[in-house]
């Protein structure tokens, strides 16, 4: 029996809430990441209390260990997020094919449908890295600078707070620390340090996972037979107008706002 459009329209709003979940999870997850890092460095600063000169080059090293770490674990997490949006933009073409691979199997042939977008989040993955933007960065570029600012921002905090012969429990310090890696906070800048190393990181992950999440459903309906287009829809919290109302009257005769897959736009925002 062939999927209906009521089914399919189905499909789409369950995709768009496991993706919302999906965002909700990550994003809980990099939190997570960066506020565990604050509390470590939290307890090395307020260990340098009366420490000798040797001792303190120590905490810097710990503080720096610590980056490196964090910055690891930023990277682990994007690839492994990108591979999860990637995934979860095939399902509902592999919700269809699955209709198709059954209505195989009840004319006696065995052959799996789904197959077909077996690579589909590699595929998103090898994209992500490989698009240059505008500035003329990879995705690479970007994690690379956001880690090295990470460690800069981080080193200055600590050299600082040792320089200064503050005591560990300096408030100044403490809040220096935490603000720059408060998952929480608008990226803008201060007179005491630059923009919040999380806020970026988060921005960054959004970015990438909306495109990922978007070309899963590219490829998948690229190599889906039964799809014809997709339609770009504004969402109803969309507040003005701009490049994504063109992009909703676009009209290339299957219908307005729709494209063949090849041709969806890239997101036109971050996050």
């Amino acid at each position: 029996m062939p999927v209906t459009t009521k089914q399919f329209e189905s499909y789409i709003l369950k995709n768009r809430k496991a993706f919302l979940r999906l965002t909700a999870q990550q994003e809980r997850e990099l939190a997570k990441m960066y506020l565990d890092t604050a509390r470590n460095i939290k307890l090395k600063i307020l260990d340098a209390s009366g420490a000798e000169i040797w001792q303190q080059k120590q905490v810097l090293d710990a503080v720096m260990a610590e980056a490196a770490v964090l910055s690891k674990g930023f990277e682990d997490q994007v690839y492994r997020n990108l591979i999860e949006a990637g995934n979860l933009g095939t399902e509902a073409d592999r919700a269809m094919l699955a209709q198709v691979t059954k209505k195989l199997a009840s004319k006696g042939l065995t052959f799996d449908v789904e197959r077909l977008l077996f690579n589909v989040p590699g595929l998103v993955v090898e994209d992500a890295y490989n698009r240059i933007w505008r500035d003329g960065l990879k995705l690479s570029d970007r994690i690379w600078a956001l880690n090295r600012h990470t460690s800069n921002e981080l080193e200055s905090i600590v050299t600082q707070f040792m320089i200064s012969g503050a005591p560990a429990s300096d408030p100044e310090t403490i809040k220096r620390l935490e603000w720059l890696l408060n998952p929480d906070r608008a990226g803008i800048k201060t007179k005491l340090h630059g923009r919040s190393v999380s806020f970026d990181a988060a921005r960054l992950l959004r970015t990438e996972r909306t495109i990922a999440f978007r070309e899963g459903q590219v490829y998948s309906a690229i190599r889906n037979p039964a799809a014809l287009g997709i339609k770009w829809v504004l969402s109803n919290r969309h507040p003005l107008d701009d490049i994504c109302d063109d992009y909703a009257k676009h009209d290339e005769g299957l219908g307005i706002g729709v494209y063949r897959p090849e041709d969806l736009p890239v997101t036109p925002h971050p996050q």
